[in-house]
């Protein structure tokens, strides 16, 4: 789903003294003709210069390094920047519609079989100086984000946040704030940021019998098996989309914790069951949910989901089921089929009684939240938020262990694989 940026037509607006204010903080994104916009300038068309200067350069960086920058993606940036651009110059305030990610934005892609973006939009224009700075930003992140494509880099969003420093009108006031304009320029775009040169932190690890071909920045290729490090492999860009070259594998086991990860490898899951063990260390990123779709549908393996009995360690399976809202513009990052193993909430009862914790308030918010979610209105996602509301307890996974340090992987794993293998894992 491509949201294309729209010019507002018609007459110029007469500047107000709060326009004319917020035109001076997009100064750097255009420099339009007319005295009435003269203020409201230099970054637009810095930006679209820069657009300029990057498609140029492509031809520059083919002939030093043999590579080809992607062109589609060049060209949308530069046609964001030129439309800006050209409002400036026909004496308008310049804006850009974005996709809404909200939860009253979401709806069910039957197709897709994920949560994705609805219809609603919201307006980023320099008409005010609520949308005035954010849009200044956008230009220069636009431009930021050609000239990576270009020279065939690639930038962590931290990165990006500090590169921001260059420009008194960009820069952040903290990295949040840069991040959620870098997710704003995806929802425009309609691609994942790894598309235009920005690339996600690496937690994620993985541990299976399976060789990949990875493809290097020279071009060149090389393999590489995911069970020769005992601590496991580190998900990122480049692991998640290699080649699948050969593997001896039945399922996919996630984890929200290492701990999870360490016992499949230590105490024989991995090799008994033929798994894959992967550690999200915390909500899975994107990357790890690529690969694991990928191992889903190419290798056509079962994936399967352990967390803390919380509601963010099931808000964890139900992203990695159904996608999360914030990803809601991007297809292929869901698991449909994926099965959350638990800890479930109505599984505490049987835990150790000192093992179960009582809610904070941060946990109690949590379940309000999830509780206007479209995504928790049915089956277990409902079953198991209205037994976190109601008892307001949660455990870790490690509260498995309680009683035996062996249980999560003796008793707890098998047994929930022969419910999921009899289609009782509801």
């Amino acid at each position: 789903m491509t949201a294309k940026p729209t010019s507002r037509a018609g007459k110029a607006a007469k500047p107000t003294k709060t326009a004319k204010t917020a035109s001076r903080t997009v100064k750097k994104a255009a420099k339009p003709t007319g005295r009435a916009t003269k203020t409201a300038a230099k970054t637009s068309r810095t930006a679209s210069r820069v657009a300029s200067k990057a498609t140029n350069k492509a031809a520059k960086t083919t002939a030093k390094t043999g590579k080809t920058p992607n062109k589609k993606v060049l060209k949308e940036l530069f046609d964001l920047g030129d439309n800006v651009y050209r409002d400036i110059r026909a004496g308008r305030y310049p804006s850009v519609d974005v996709p809404a990610r909200i939860k009253g934005n979401i709806i069910f892609d039957e197709g897709h079989e994920q949560w994705i973006l609805g219809d609603k939009t919201t307006n980023r224009s320099a008409g005010n100086m609520a949308g005035a700075r954010p849009l200044a930003q956008l230009m220069w992140l636009t431009a930021f984000a050609q000239k990576a494509l270009t020279t065939k880099t690639t930038h962590t969003k931290r990165s990006i946040y500090y590169a921001a420093y260059n420009s008194p009108i960009t820069s952040y006031t903290e990295q949040a704030e840069s991040d959620a304009l870098i997710e704003e320029l995806e929802v425009i775009l309609g691609r994942p940021r790894e598309d235009f040169g920005v690339t996600p932190g690496q937690r994620a690890l993985a541990y299976g019998d399976i060789d990949v071909e990875y493809t290097r920045r020279d071009g060149t290729k090389t393999r590489g098996k995911l069970n020769t490090v005992p601590d496991g492999t580190q998900i990122g860009h480049s692991l998640a989309t290699a080649k699948f070259v050969r593997h001896d594998l039945r399922m996919v086991i996630v984890g929200e914790k290492d701990d999870v990860l360490v016992r499949c490898m230590e105490d024989g899951i991995c090799e008994t069951y033929k798994a894959m063990a992967i550690s999200t260390n915390g909500q899975a990123t994107r990357d790890t949910r690529h690969m694991l779709r990928r191992l889903a549908s190419e290798l056509g393996l079962p994936v399967y989901v352990v967390t803390d009995a919380d509601p963010w360690g099931m808000h964890i399976a139900s992203v990695i089921v159904g996608g999360s809202t914030q990803s809601a513009h991007l297809r292929g990052l869901a698991v449909p089929k994926a099965r959350w193993l638990g800890v479930w909430a109505t599984e505490m009862p049987k835990l150790h009684p000192k093992a179960v914790l009582d809610f904070k308030d941060v946990d109690i918010n949590r379940c309000k939240s999830l509780a206007t979610d479209p995504r928790y209105a049915s089956g277990i996602w409902k079953r198991e938020l209205s037994y976190f509301t109601k008892h307001k307890k949660k455990a870790e996974i490690e509260a498995l262990g309680a009683t035996d340090m062996f249980y999560l992987t003796n008793e707890y794993i098998p047994e929930k694989l022969k419910q999921a293998a009899k289609g009782r894992l509801r």
